[in-house]
């Protein structure tokens, strides 16, 4: 894989809360890769609404991007439009660019868990058959706190992510793209690979679910 990366983030607030591409871009560092990252998002928005806006297709089929992170909406999360949404932006930019496709699986509501098994097997679906990435976020979110109901990735809102859950969300994507065997090495007295402060411990066992996670999907 080579170092030098462009990435385009299309989605909505669950990739510019907490400048989550810079997140990533930071992680991508730490393991000596240059990611560009740039992000067209819009608050409340799914593919299905990205998949006809002419900034978007343009920058898909002529922005020199490598990957492109395609992020569907998650509180009212629709099966049908998330794959209809994605059809349409295979066909309108995806299957005219030569980047690679990456789908980051949002989590659901934290008042509507029950939905995760939905959100996960969509995705993973579409993913297959776009012989795309799966980064899948969600999953790894929900099996964290399944095993520690106190860990806070969400915000009060019981939707959107706090910091922590921000940096869940890029280690998930880093490990997709790099498709690495193994998680980053992770010091007590170093950083866990971001400007962000955050619980070293923490931060270890996030990257070994997200490792071992996305490997799962994303078999070379």
């Amino acid at each position: 894989m080579k170092k030098n990366i462009r990435i385009l983030f299309i989605g909505n607030s669950h990739t510019y809360y907490n400048n989550m591409p810079q997140i990533a871009k930071e992680i991508f560092a730490s393991a000596g890769f240059n990611a560009q990252v740039t992000m067209q998002t819009e608050g409340g928005k799914g593919l299905l609404y990205h998949c006809d806006r002419r900034d978007v297709i343009f920058n898909i089929i002529y922005g020199g991007y490598d990957y492109v992170v395609l992020q569907d909406v998650a509180k009212s999360f629709d099966r049908q439009n998330f794959i209809e949404g994605a059809e349409k932006i295979r066909k309108n930019a995806l299957d005219k660019s030569t980047a690679k496709p990456v789908f980051y699986m949002i989590w659901a509501h934290r008042e509507n868990k029950s939905l995760q098994r939905e959100i996960t097997a969509s995705y993973a679906e579409v993913a297959k058959n776009f012989n795309a990435l799966l980064a899948p976020a969600g999953e790894v979110w929900h099996k964290m706190l399944r095993a520690d109901k106190s860990l806070p990735f969400y915000r009060d809102d019981g939707n959107h992510a706090t910091p922590l859950g921000s940096y869940l969300a890029a280690t998930t994507i880093f490990y997709a793209i790099t498709r690495r065997a193994r998680p980053l090495r992770i010091t007590p007295d170093g950083e866990p690979h971001t400007s962000l402060e955050l619980d070293y411990e923490l931060c270890r066992r996030i990257h070994r679910l997200a490792c071992r996670t996305a490997k799962k999907y994303n078999i070379k």
